[in-house]
């Protein structure tokens, strides 16, 4: 039920069981699905209609303690990829799969609740970006697409969404 502001806007904000909040139309069968993040100096907004959708934005950091962070956020197999890499690669391969795990938890509306440990996403940058399920009986793979958003070099960021036969565009604010 929408509270009285909502009812003169004719939308309604909803939240999943995870505190992820949507827009849906009293007077259209659609819903306005939105996430943001933001790092440093920049913020990082996307919008669909009737489609999940999660970014997420980092300002990149040669000091981050990447494998610190690796080690207790990322799969097993995502940690020796990204050990094998050179380490000239290492810091970039960290933040490119940083960035592709957080845009997807978001997307889901489960936040670190969901293990991102449990699941592998692309990481060397000859991959294209792909959410690549540690479990092949799982449909996230299918149902979710990510993709590399290119700001800048001093950051890293990525959005994931579902389904397939979408197509990004881009505003920039100043």
């Amino acid at each position: 039920m929408c509270d009285q502001f909502c009812s003169r806007r004719r939308w309604c904000t909803s939240y999943n069981a995870f505190g992820k909040p949507s827009l849906a139309s009293e007077t259209a069968s659609l819903s306005l699905r939105f996430n943001v993040s933001h790092s440093h100096q920049i913020a990082l907004y996307a919008f669909s209609i009737d489609r999940e959708v999660g970014v997420d934005v980092e300002h990149v950091r040669q000091d981050s303690g990447a494998f610190k962070i690796a080690e207790q956020f990322f799969s097993p197999r995502e940690i020796v990829e990204l050990r094998s890499l050179p380490p000239v690669q290492q810091s970039e391969a960290f933040y490119r799969c940083w960035t592709k795990k957080e845009a997807y938890i978001n997307a889901i509306g489960q936040g670190f609740s969901y293990g991102v440990d449990q699941f592998d996403v692309s990481l060397s940058p000859e991959e294209r970006p792909e959410l690549l399920v540690s479990d092949d009986s799982k449909p996230e793979r299918i149902v979710w697409q990510l993709r590399e958003i290119s700001l800048s070099s001093a950051y890293a960021a990525a959005l994931a969404a579902e389904g397939s036969g979408w197509s990004l565009s881009f505003s920039e604010w100043i």
